[in-house]
This record gives C-alpha cells, structure tokens and sequence, in this order.
C-alpha cells in the first residue's frame, strides 16, 4: 500500500522551526515525525506533501523521494499525535474513508489520485465513510510536540528499538539496573565502575 505522509495548512503554528523543515520533519522523540509513522506502517515506499515553498530544498536534499507527486492509497497526517489507538484507528480505514479533527485530516484512504494537500482536504469531507477524532490526535503547536517528547521517547524505544530477544553482555563492574529498559549503541564501551540505573 502506498503511503503518503501530509503536511496540512496549519504548519505556520510550528513556526520558527517550519521555516526551513516541514513538520514531519521536527523531532518528538527519539525519531522525526514522518520517521515514526512510516516505520509503523512499514513502508519503503513513502510519499509527501508540502507547501510547494519547501519543494526546491526539499528536492535538492532529498532527490529520491515522492514529493507532491499523484498518489492514492494512505494518507497521515505528519502532525499525528501518535498512540496505539491512533494507529489501529489508521490501520481500520477503508477505501473512501477519513478521520477528521474538526477541519482538520487525521488520515485518509483513498483510490483516487492525490496531488496536494488543498486537493485532499476538500476531499476529505466528501469520502462515503467519515470518522470522528474522539481523542487529540494532532499536535497544534510547538509546545504539544516538546510536552509530549517524554511519551514519545518512551514510545519510540518499545515500538522502533527495543527487541526483547536482544541481550548485550556488560564487562566486570558494570551494573546495569532494569535491562530491558536499556538500549546500547553498536561500538558503545562500558568501563567498569560504570552504573546504568533507569529504574524509576
């Protein structure tokens, strides 16, 4: 399935930041927005849509992506609130279907062809089935992303990094307290005496 992640037409609200990145570009986390909802739905294939002010940079650095480019298929908001229930409420979607936050796109899937957010949004409230966001499902503003980068760093070791069928093994006098709860980098070199503790 293809999918395409989606600016909508509140990204001034993320300003200064947006004036050189798109939303799915900023961090909340571990991961940038777009990074996480592509790796929920496991595509390898994204698309995106922007403002056509970003297209040039966006083209210059990045020449391999879809960038405002007809597309049907999937649509997520990059401004998506990410949760578990948010993700099967996505997942749930069928052809000619959308969530909507007010006036706002959660999510779409669609058949019909795609090219820019103004095409999606007014198609949006004309699909056969309309879903109510019933939960806050979308960030607003700068402040909900830096209030909920706790959750999402959280969130973004569970879901993107965490295997439990990994084990590391720590060098004499290294104490690590809670394991499971701890991620350690290729090369990474523990000296003994070192404590990790992220018990809480």
């Amino acid at each position: 399935m293809q999918l395409t992640i989606f600016d909508d037409d509140r990204i001034d609200a993320f300003y200064p930041i947006t004036f050189s990145r798109v939303v799915g570009d900023l961090r909340c986390g571990i991961l940038k927005q777009r990074q996480r909802i592509s790796h929920h739905f496991e595509s390898d294939n994204d698309s995106y849509l922007m403002d056509d002010s970003y297209c040039a940079l966006y083209k210059l650095k990045h020449p391999d992506w879809s960038i405002n480019e007809s597309n049907s298929g999937l649509f997520v908001n990059s401004s998506l609130r990410v949760s578990s229930e948010a993700m099967a409420q996505i997942e749930s979607l069928v052809d000619e279907s959308a969530i909507l936050a007010g006036d706002r796109v959660v999510a779409l899937k669609t058949k019909q062809k795609i090219r820019s957010f103004p095409d999606l949004a007014t198609l949006a409230p004309q699909l056969d089935q309309i879903y109510p966001d019933t939960e806050t499902r979308l960030y607003s503003n700068l402040a909900d992303l830096i209030h909920d980068n706790p959750r999402m760093i959280d969130w973004d070791y569970k879901e993107c990094f965490y295997d439990a069928d990994n084990f590391f093994e720590t060098e004499p006098g290294v104490s690590v307290l809670d394991p499971y709860q701890v991620w350690i980098g290729e090369d990474a070199e523990l000296k003994p005496g070192v404590v990790i503790d992220v018990c809480k």
